[in-house]
């Protein structure tokens, strides 16, 4: 079906299915919420308890609640049955938050332009900042990308390359130590635009120009570029996604 947004708004950030409904991030709408078939259930802004129209990220925890990420006042979380938001603050310089990602056990990672955040069980914030002279600490401070594998591992796509987190996300005393994903061939100490897993638990990586297809257990990067069919044009941060069938 076609919708058609409400007025002034043109800009979708990001679709989320939850709930057997489909979920919309729009730029100055709030949240849209679908049925299968793409007609309008509601929308949900500030006149219905949002704390911004300005909505950019969304996620699902395990009981199906709906994670959004605002562009200028922090967390919402819808309530799967009672439809009430709660709203969180993120006591972060830049309250922009590009993305969320939730594990199983509903420890909750945020992106943002100015370090990881990450949610316990209990909701408590402790934010995440690379530091020059810890070399396990994360690659940079602009997160791009976040990607939870089959493995549980946290991939954190950020401005200034990729890292790796290989530790258990929900345990209670988390101090994490991030590995940094480099290359002797080429540079991959620059914007990470998207991050996917492939056939072989393969992680590949977007680059603007290329694509990266990492095996982690063997540690070996293979780079596609222009000459395999990559497009000149790039590609646009966040945009990527696995169909049933593996496709990429």
């Amino acid at each position: 079906s076609n919708l058609t947004t409400p007025p002034n708004d043109g800009f979708i950030r990001d679709i989320l299915v939850a709930n057997d409904s489909v979920w919309i991030a729009t730029n100055n709408a709030g949240i849209l919420q679908l049925d299968l078939s793409g007609n309008l259930i509601e929308q949900i802004d500030r006149s219905k308890g949002m704390p911004s129209n300005q909505t950019f990220s969304l996620a699902k925890d395990s009981k199906e609640n709906v994670w959004v990420g605002t562009l200028d006042a922090g967390l919402a979380i819808i309530d799967k049955d009672s439809k009430k938001i709660t709203t969180i603050k993120i006591s972060d310089p830049t309250t922009l938050l590009i993305n969320i990602v939730i594990t199983p056990k509903d420890t909750v990672f945020i992106g943002t332009p100015s370090g990881l955040v990450r949610l316990n069980k209990n909701r408590e914030v402790t934010v995440y900042r690379k530091d020059p002279e810890d070399p396990a600490s994360i690659a940079g401070n602009f997160i791009s990308n976040l990607f939870i594998d089959s493995k549980q591992r946290l991939w954190v796509g950020t401005r200034d390359g990729l890292s790796l987190l290989d530790a258990d996300l929900d345990v209670e005393n988390f101090i994490p130590k991030f590995q940094q994903i480099k290359s002797d061939h080429f540079n991959l100490n620059i914007f990470i635009d998207a991050i996917l897993e492939g056939e072989n638990n393969d992680i590949w990586i977007a680059l603007k120009t290329n694509l990266i297809q990492y095996n982690f257990e063997k540690k070996e990067l293979k780079k596609f570029d222009t000459s395999d069919g990559i497009p000149k044009s790039g590609y646009w941060v966040g945009s990527h996604q696995m169909s049933k069938d593996g496709t990429m």
